[in-house]
């Protein structure tokens, strides 16, 4: 009997300890706890990296991501004249760390998942990331 009397009494001061006021103000602020990680992430900057191509000896990529949801893109293919490219546009998270770039121009679309603070990968649409040999090729490191 004591035993059982000590358990509930462990559980209920366990389970007391996050007070319902703490909880209510965290849900009417509107933070979820995705949006949280990706603050301490701190992924604003830019990461760079050379993805692989099929018709010259890479692109050497800078993503630049502002914390204004703006976005920088420059592409340049190596060994090749005048393939330089930029675009610039917004983006926003979906489902977390997925981010879906939309360039200004064209309105012209592309993802890259966040994998820490300091690298992201590209993706597809349903944050799907390249597991093939040259997927540590699709990497851009925080600069």
């Amino acid at each position: 009997m004591k035993i059982n009397f000590l358990w509930t009494a462990c559980l209920i001061a366990i389970t007391g300890c996050d007070s319902p006021q703490n909880h209510h103000s965290r849900i009417e602020s509107g933070e979820t706890k995705t949006e949280k990680q990706l603050e301490n992430l701190n992924f604003y900057g830019t990461y760079e990296g050379i993805l692989p191509a099929a018709d010259c000896e890479g692109i050497r990529t800078a993503l630049t991501l502002n914390n204004d949801n703006t976005y920088v893109l420059r592409s340049e293919y190596i060994g090749e004249k005048d393939a330089i490219f930029e675009s610039k546009g917004s983006y926003h998270f979906i489902n977390g760390r997925l981010m879906e770039l939309a360039q200004s121009s064209s309105n012209e679309k592309s993802y890259y998942k966040i994998l820490d603070g300091s690298k992201v990968m590209l993706s597809d649409k349903e944050g799907t990331v390249n597991q093939g040999v040259l997927a540590e090729y699709y990497i851009l490191k925080k600069k």
